[in-house]
């Protein structure tokens, strides 16, 4: 007698096909244009014009590749040939929004991605990570059944490029730096869109362990860093030229100068660093971000859904409560902040630290049978001593028309809650 039991097997191909099928309807259905990619982008990342316009402008263009694909074989999407992709090398200060802007850009387009740091790698067949195992959390990240499909045309970052640069006589001294040169070169493949073997799945046993090809033509590249001391070569080549004002009166901020300088950066200047001209030549864009101002500092800490203030607002609800920050204590952190030189990591770093003694002091005051909205005020004095908050809970009520607020407790005493 047959066996009319399903297969599995046939059953997942079934779910596998729906799947592409519903993601790949997803894809077509993306028509933003760069202007509201860009549109989008500004509500997390701020003050980033001219970085926020060319990777909207790239990922503009790595859909529309993908769209393309998807109609050449929608039933098997396999990336165009190596050579259309387009590697992008963003160099920006700490804090300036680089990852965040990695993280919107695939939120936006609804693609895997993966941001790995470079000095966390090391060349291929060393101990350490390496591009291969990059490219095995980037299909981990992408739907089980279909993963292959959408990690080979997903979005890889890179970061802390900058910090893998050649030693000065390194090559001379003839031992094999595989942390840094040796990272340099196993990138090249991955520039060149060649077609890579990785471990899948990830983690598996020798028994069931097999290794699969996965083509990196189709992925969207871009390589993060700071490149301190960058300006510096480009000051130096430039010195003596008129139009860029050497010598004369500057007004401007030594973080705007240093913007201004590193706009004129070319591939040589790269190389002076310390990055292989084999590396240099696979970039088809450099971008160059600004450090953010105190005005973009502001708007991050009190408006930006990503922003400290928001992330501890969040937790925050969890529990019940609120946070109100006066505006001395805002400027103060502002000051702390531009001094730090940090940008938004400062931000994140200070705002922590002031509401750590917060988080471990109002649960436990929060009744959980009550109904009312409890609000934390932090002023100038939680900067001493982040134990040094007021608490003000409210009760709101209908009562013949009548709204009644009580007002609870305040630690210290010498902070009154308002009344």
């Amino acid at each position: 007698m047959a066996d009319d039991k399903p297969n599995p097997c046939d059953q997942q191909d079934e779910e596998r096909k729906v799947r592409l099928k519903r993601w790949t309807q997803e894809i077509l259905r993306f028509h933003q244009t760069p202007e509201e990619i860009a549109s989008g982008l500004r509500l997390h990342v701020i003050g980033q014009g001219e970085g926020v316009r060319a990777v909207a402008a790239l990922l503009r263009r790595q859909m529309r590749r993908l769209q393309r694909a998807i109609e050449r074989n929608p039933d098997r999407v396999w990336p165009g040939p190596p050579g259309e992709s387009t590697p992008t090398l963003l160099i920006g200060p700490t804090g300036c929004g680089k990852t965040l802007l990695v993280r919107t850009l695939a939120k936006i387009a609804g693609l895997p991605y993966v941001i790995e740091d470079a000095t966390s790698m090391s060349e291929t067949g060393y101990y350490g990570r390496s591009v291969h195992n990059m490219l095995e959390q980037l299909a981990s990240r992408a739907d089980p059944l279909i993963s292959m499909t959408q990690a080979t045309h997903g979005i890889a970052a890179i970061d802390e490029v900058d910090k893998v640069a050649r030693r000065p006589g390194g090559r001379a001294s003839g031992t094999i730096d595989v942390s840094r040169e040796g990272v340099q070169r196993s990138l090249l493949a991955l520039l060149d869109g060649s077609v890579m073997q990785i471990e899948w799945p990830p983690g598996a046993s020798a028994g069931v362990r097999t290794y699969v090809p996965f083509p990196t033509a189709g992925l969207m590249l871009i390589l993060m860093g700071a490149f301190e001391g960058l300006d510096e070569i480009v000051r130096r080549r430039l010195r003596g030229r008129r139009s860029m004002g050497f010598g004369a009166p500057v007004e401007t901020s030594e973080a705007s100068q240093r913007h201004d300088i590193l706009r004129h950066v070319v591939p040589d200047d790269l190389v002076a660093f310390g990055i292989m001209p084999e590396l240099v030549g696979r970039l088809r864009d450099v971008v160059v971000m600004q450090a953010l101002s105190r005005d973009d500092l502001r708007r991050i800490l009190v408006e930006a859904p990503e922003g400290p203030l928001a992330v501890v607002q969040r937790a925050a609800a969890l529990e019940r409560f609120r946070f109100s920050l006066s505006d001395r204590l805002v400027e103060a952190i502002l000051d702390e902040a531009m001094a730090t030189g940090l940008g938004a990591r400062a931000l994140h770093a200070i705002v922590t630290r002031l509401t750590r003694g917060v988080f471990f002091a109002v649960p436990g005051r929060i009744s959980p049978e009550a109904d009312d909205e409890y609000v934390v005020t932090l002023d100038m004095e939680a900067l001493g001593d982040p134990t040094c908050f007021g608490i003000e809970y409210r009760q709101v009520q209908e009562k013949a028309g009548r709204r009644r607020r009580r007002t609870g407790i305040v630690v210290p005493d010498d902070l009154e809650a308002e009344a």
